[in-house]
């Protein structure tokens, strides 16, 4: 998941275009904090304790 996260928010690529007014941000602003939220979920403890 954080693989997918990092991919994502480097990527030129988008759901809804940045060209498009408002839209075109709304999509970074919603699924970024939800794909990183997600993957702070995802971690156990002993992954952040090894870190």
């Amino acid at each position: 998941m954080a693989l997918i996260t990092i991919i994502y928010a480097l990527s030129p690529i988008d759901l809804i275009p940045d060209f498009i007014p408002v839209l075109g941000f709304l999509d970074d602003i919603i699924l970024l904090p939800l794909f990183i939220s997600l993957t702070v979920k995802r971690l156990n403890n002993s992954h952040i304790y090894s870190a």
